[in-house]
């Protein structure tokens, strides 16, 4: 059984944006969300694979990756980082700083075809809310995840309840010990 990660889920046409129309639950009629224009981008950026097609995702991530990677290995990035780890108390304000203007820049560069003016001054001037979808895209994905999974025996129909969560008990069994063993 494969395991899937959050941005493999939002593929599936179940999860697509464009399939929900956000309502406040307050009134007993239909009513837009109250949320705001910033709080509605910040959603659509977090859930940018559920709202674009398999195609314009990863042509629009690739772009949104390769302009984080040109902006981290600027020198004075590369600086900044490097005095916040030898120093973090000193260097945390502009090391934040720095972090909200790259979650805005990669919100800029997926979405590069939709930025005006309006945009950029109301996004800038909200620069906290965009640094919570920040991801570094420079640090190689993999699973860090410290379970191991393994597949349990078949539900035997011909077998009672008792019989069945016994013969998953005894493999559960076995697996600890195997775990121990590795």
């Amino acid at each position: 059984m494969k395991y899937l990660d959050r941005q493999e889920l939002l593929t599936d046409y179940k999860y697509n944006l464009g399939r929900y129309d956000f309502q406040e639950n307050y009134t007993h009629n239909p009513e837009e969300d109250q949320t705001s224009y910033v709080e509605k981008k910040v959603f659509k950026f977090k859930y940018r694979r559920a709202l674009d097609s398999k195609d314009d995702y990863e042509r629009r991530n690739a772009r949104m990756i390769e302009g984080q990677k040109k902006r981290f290995t600027d020198q004075k990035t590369l600086l900044l980082v490097q005095d916040y780890l030898a120093n973090p108390k000193e260097h945390e304000a502009a090391y934040l700083a720095m972090l909200d203007n790259e979650s805005l820049a990669q919100y800029k560069d997926y979405f590069r075809t939709e930025n005006d003016e309006f945009d950029n001054v109301v996004m800038g001037l909200n620069k906290k809310k965009f640094a919570l979808t920040f991801e570094n895209w420079q640090i190689e994905k993999q699973d860090r995840s410290t379970f191991q999974t393994v597949p349990l025996p078949e539900w035997n129909k011909e077998l009672g309840f008792w019989a069945n969560a016994l013969s998953i008990a005894t493999e559960v069994q076995k697996v600890g010990t195997k775990m121990h063993e590795l």
